[in-house]
């Protein structure tokens, strides 16, 4: 039998899931968790096969929760859970260490394939955010310091500003914005700024 975990805000869909699982003799919740704040702990205790983790808490991001959960527990099998479709999220729980990640909205199946997938030791990325996978399979995500620098740019600071806010030189920011300009495909700056606001790398 596959033991699961809950971790999600809204009862309601918490309920959902469990009555989706009552018809699956093969698969049992164990354990539901409300908010972000000691989810790496509850995960301890259950020792569930897989995580169900909705990535919009409210406390605190799910990739946070992942990266705790990633830290007690190295080998716990994790699908995010989420109704965003949103490639920074998804490239952020790819970067982390998720094993699926799965739309609220994909339906019940969808949801019994990824537990099946993951718990079994595979993977699994439905083909309608499998573009994330193949950006960072290409080397085109961002690191942190470039989705910081990229964040400055777009509130109008110059260089010399951003090297001093981050503790670098004006030629190591200009490094940055040319790493991601490439990675973007960005034309410049304001191109830049435009498609990470688009794509959910950096906020508006």
């Amino acid at each position: 039998m596959t033991t699961l975990a809950l971790i999600d805000d809204h009862e309601v869909v918490r309920y959902g899931i469990s009555f989706i699982l009552q018809g699956d003799e093969s698969m049992k919740v164990v354990g539901e968790w409300t908010c972000g704040t000691g989810a790496d702990e509850f995960v301890a205790r259950t020792g569930a096969d897989v995580v169900l983790l909705d990535i919009l808490m409210p406390d605190c991001s799910g990739i946070e929760v992942l990266k705790d959960i990633r830290r007690r527990c190295p080998g716990q099998k994790v699908v995010m859970f989420s109704t965003s479709s949103v490639e920074e999220d998804i490239v952020q729980a790819i970067k982390n260490g998720a094993n699926g990640y799965v739309l609220k909205d994909a339906g019940a199946q969808a949801i019994l394939d990824a537990v099946r997938t993951v718990a079994a030791g595979g993977s699994y990325f439905p083909e309608d955010i499998a573009s994330a996978c193949s950006l960072r399979a290409a080397g085109k995500v961002l690191t942190d310091r470039e989705r910081e620098v990229l964040q400055f740019v777009s509130r109008g600071l110059h260089n010399e500003e951003i090297g001093e806010m981050l503790g670098i030189t004006k030629d190591g920011v200009k490094k940055h914005m040319k790493n991601i300009s490439r990675k973007l495909d960005a034309s410049g700056r304001a191109d830049a700024v435009r498609i990470g606001i688009s794509r959910g790398i950096i906020l508006p």
